[in-house]
């Protein structure tokens, strides 16, 4: 009877589970974010091209004392194809953003729940690159261009 159960719990979490939209593209659809972007308040953002169920990202974020502090990016898929993007800064916590909206050179990633960031999207035109962070009322919009691996502008 317990294995019953406990089966029963698990089909009934698994069906819970958002399935996976027809209309996102798979991860390697997400190629235009590879590369270095240099923001113009010299935040360096690097993804790598996608590769093996997954895409990583590095950046340096500047706290308040100006100190940088790593952040590590990913964006990879999940049980039923589900794509996260997941942002680790420093020693907090990793946060994870589920994929609910995409186009050409577009992701949006959107946790409501969260208790900060509840939004992020990305967009790429061209040699510039556009994130734009959400939190309730407020955003955050940040514009980045196309740098050289070291970080120096292209």
């Amino acid at each position: 009877m317990k294995r019953w159960l406990g089966l029963v719990a698990v089909l009934a979490v698994a069906s819970c589970a958002p399935a996976a939209s027809p209309d996102l593209p798979p991860l390697e659809g997400f190629d235009w974010l590879a590369g270095c972007w240099l923001s113009r308040e010299g935040v360096v953002e690097r993804w790598d091209a996608p590769s093996g169920g997954s895409i990583h990202g590095t950046s340096l974020i500047p706290d308040i004392d100006g100190a940088q502090v790593p952040q590590s990016l990913q964006i990879s898929t999940a049980a039923g194809d589900r794509i996260l993007f997941s942002a680790q800064i420093g020693d907090q916590a990793e946060r994870v953003f589920p994929l609910v909206g995409s186009g050409p050179a577009l992701a949006v990633f959107e946790d409501p729940d969260s208790p900060d960031i509840q939004k992020i999207t990305y967009r790429r035109d061209g040699e510039s690159l556009t994130i734009v962070l959400e939190a309730g009322e407020q955003a955050w919009e940040t514009h980045y261009q196309t740098c050289a691996s070291d970080g120096a502008p292209d």
